[in-house]
């Protein structure tokens, strides 16, 4: 059933005879929605315990073109309660390609658990993996590459005092479906070699790219 933001849901199962069935309501407005029914045997006694996610799924076309581009959302959940009397306790825990702390956080107390989404507009947290940099000299495809074997995201934060003239970007091929996010705050200007072009990059530019296998692609912040 599509849910509607800001709205409340309550999830009642329910078991009669071999019978179990799953019940979404609409708080809000009343609506009751069947979900499921599945036949259990008969020696099936209650519900012993429970579990739920809440999940980015975006597939085909619409899928995201990075971790730091997902919109911004946020969920709660309410401890289960058997037979309208009986609380039960619950955890939570974030997981996946996406699981940094400035992404995605859950949390729960006696009562709920509540998790969200960050839309970060195509910067990297501040938790990315840094490719070093020798003042006033380039840095190469190779140092790149290399801090790019073992993550799937490096950030490359040019200051003054830890600047480099030119930034040359590696091939795409081996590195599909990796990033690089160039942020650059020094006073003077560097020139990213992507792509077999020239990019000059100023002081408060920022530029998040991600590799197709054929190309380095700028992520659209939006």
């Amino acid at each position: 059933m599509p849910w509607k933001t800001g709205h409340q849901y309550k999830l009642d199962v329910s078991k009669n005879g071999n019978l179990v069935t799953g019940v979404v309501t609409d708080l809000m407005d009343g609506t009751a929605t069947t979900v499921g029914v599945i036949e259990i045997p008969d020696t099936f006694g209650k519900l012993y315990s429970s579990s739920g996610f809440v999940e980015e799924y975006s597939q085909g076309n619409g899928q995201l073109s990075s971790c730091y581009v997902m919109g911004s959302q946020s969920s709660i959940f309410l401890n289960p309660i058997g037979d309208d009397k009986t609380k039960a306790r619950q955890s939570s825990y974030t997981y996946g390609n996406c699981n940094d702390p400035y992404v995605v956080k859950a949390a729960c107390n006696g009562d709920a658990c509540i998790n969200t989404i960050s839309n970060l507009r195509a910067m990297a947290s501040p938790n990315a993996p840094i490719v070093s940099i020798v003042n006033d000299n380039d840095l190469t495809a190779e140092t790149i590459s290399n801090a790019l074997n073992e993550v799937d995201l490096v950030a490359i934060r040019s200051q003054d005092g830890n600047w480099a003239p030119n930034i040359y970007f590696p091939e795409p091929n081996k590195l599909k479906w990796k990033s690089i996010f160039v942020d650059h705050r020094a006073g003077y200007s560097s020139s990213v070699h992507v792509n077999a072009s020239i990019t000059k990059v100023n002081k408060g530019q920022h530029i998040m790219y991600m590799s197709d296998g054929s190309s380095w692609k700028v992520i659209d912040p939006t």
